[in-house]
């Protein structure tokens, strides 16, 4: 009995002790599964905060800041173009960083210190309102980083931009940059990155604002900037440089005298609502016919688009008995009848026949016409526009005359002049340029000009036109490039600077021999010889200048 006892005892110690040790394993097995889910649960929130860093420096990038700056600088730039729109508030000359645009250093030092914190030291002063501040400010980007940073757990800091450049890249872009230093870690100070952003970026000055012109007129007209002339800087990429704008020879002609500019109508009018305007400002273009001769007296030219016909005859003076053999020309305007003699000291001088006072060519047909542009026009239908230019101004003096019968299209010059389009020229001051008080107002010798200028036209009654009363009504300024007509050049007089035939105020031989440019409208379109040239215009010029003797006459 004591034996079994005994071995009861024994089984129910081992299952005990059994029990106790799968406890324990049981206990020690909770504890590493608690471990592991601590453990997990670190990290989790390493990988949490590591993504969370992560998806911060993705957001404060490269590309996120130059976005920003691109967006800054622009704005600070059109607000710097504004002011300095103003009478008086041109900046100061000063050494730039770019060699290329020479003295534009002021204006460089106000845009980058309005993308910094939206101030400047300019007289009078130039600074950001409140919500421009938050709006396109440095500070304030960095202060909207930090907040944001701040809501998910982490500390942001900056450095102040460093290596910042604003200048030119070309005549129609401006290029930003800058670097910055960035700093993040989370708020237990357990996890920080650093990084280096770097801002580039470049916009086009094309919708912006010219102050040159502007600030120019306020103060040469003296009027309210509200009644000032105002300027978008455009440009059309089919016009590069001042050559792009030069008349096209569409066809030289083989006789005719006179000039005109004007639009082009085939064919006689049906009724009136054919006419948009009066047929003394249209040019006929058409084969001839019966009735042209009754017609060309009320168009302001004619184009016959038929060489004459000859019919031959014999004929004897009535005074001196020479006998002659006259050919006579037929089927045109201003016919001519020549005659001819073998008779020793016979001779007559050919007359005209059919004479009209209006401008006039003859063409070996029409085929040059379609080579000529429609213009469109809002409102009414497409047209075609030429000018008509020979060297001789009546019948008589053209008979003998068989050079310089050209058909010029004239769009592009005109295009350019009506659109206030700009063009690169380097004799001109650049966009920037046009923000300094010194910008066109000195002598040739001393203007301002940058490898990134451009230039464009001043067209209108405002700009030496018939409602510009400055200097007493009679205006001196003889260019219509807006950087000369606003610079104190020596004293030049109208019988040194060309009109130009076919432009503004100078599309005939009547309105071109005015004595007073003020009363044609938009006044005379005016150039100096040495822009003449550049703008291909030499053939199409009132010749004032011996160094241009092909040009015709105006008047």
């Amino acid at each position: 009995m004591r034996d079994a006892m005994a071995q009861r005892f024994s089984k129910g110690f081992f299952f005990t002790v059994m029990a106790l040790v799968i406890l324990s394993f049981m206990l020690f097995t909770v504890q590493i599964w608690v471990r592991a889910l601590e453990q997990s649960d670190q990290r989790q929130a390493q990988r949490f905060k590591g993504e969370a860093t992560r998806l911060a420096l993705s957001s404060i990038s490269d590309k996120s800041i130059s976005d920003f700056a691109n967006a800054s600088a622009f704005y600070a730039t059109f607000k710097l173009a504004n002011y300095s729109s103003q009478a008086g508030a041109g900046l100061a000359s000063s050494q730039s960083s770019d060699p290329k645009n020479p003295q534009t250093g002021e204006v460089e030092k106000a845009i980058l210190s309005l993308m910094r914190n939206g101030t400047t030291a300019l007289a009078p002063p130039l600074n950001y309102s409140q919500e421009e501040f938050e709006a396109y400010t440095i500070e304030s980007w960095k202060q909207k980083m930090r907040s944001a940073a701040a809501a998910t757990g982490f500390s942001v800091s900056f450095s102040e931009p460093y290596n910042m450049k604003i200048s030119q890249k070309d005549a129609w872009t401006v290029g930003v940059s800058f670097e910055m230093d960035l700093n993040i870690s989370d708020f237990e100070n357990t996890l920080r990155q650093s990084k280096k952003l770097k801002a580039n970026s470049s916009f086009s000055i094309v919708g912006m604002p010219d102050p040159f012109v502007h600030r120019n007129d306020m103060a040469r007209r003296g009027v309210p900037s509200g009644l000032a002339a105002s300027k978008q800087i455009f440009r059309n990429p089919l016009y590069r440089f001042p050559s792009d704008l030069a008349p096209k020879n569409a066809f030289n002609g083989t006789r005719g005298f006179g000039w005109f500019y004007g639009a082009v109508m085939t064919d006689y009018p049906s009724s009136p609502d054919d006419l948009e305007q009066p047929l003394s400002q249209m040019i006929l273009v058409k084969n001839w016919d019966e009735n042209i001769s009754s017609y060309a007296p009320l168009f302001g030219a004619v184009v016959i688009t038929n060489l004459p016909e000859y019919e031959y005859y014999n004929y004897t003076d009535p005074d001196t008995g020479c006998q002659f053999t006259a050919r006579s020309e037929t089927k045109c305007l201003n016919c001519v009848t020549r005659y001819f003699s073998s008779q020793p000291g016979c001779a007559k001088a050919p007359e005209v026949r059919n004479k009209t006072s209006s401008p006039y060519m003859a063409t070996d047909g029409s085929a040059w016409l379609s080579r000529i542009p429609q213009v469109a026009r809002q409102g009414l239908r497409s047209q075609r526009y030429i000018l008509i230019d020979n060297p001789k101004e009546t019948p008589e003096e053209a008979l003998d005359d068989a050079d310089h019968h050209h058909i010029w299209d004239m769009s592009a010059i005109r295009d350019a002049s009506i659109c206030g389009f700009y063009v690169e020229s380097p004799l001109a001051p650049s966009f920037f340029q046009r923000m300094l008080a010194q910008a066109g107002v000195s002598s040739d010798a001393g203007s301002l000009r940058s490898d990134y200028g451009i230039e464009s036209f001043l067209v209108g009654r405002w700009a030496g036109g018939s409602d510009d009363a400055s200097n007493g009504g009679q205006h001196q300024r003889l260019t219509k490039l807006d950087w000369v007509f606003y610079s104190t050049y020596p004293p030049q007089t109208e019988a040194l600077t060309p009109r130009i035939k076919g432009m503004m105020g100078c599309k005939s031989k009547d309105m071109c021999s005015s004595n007073d440019p003020n009363q044609i409208g938009v006044g005379f379109f005016r150039l100096r010889n040495e822009d003449v040239a550049r703008y291909g215009l030499n053939l199409t010029a009132c010749n004032v200048d011996s160094r241009f003797p092909r040009m015709a006459p105006c008047s």
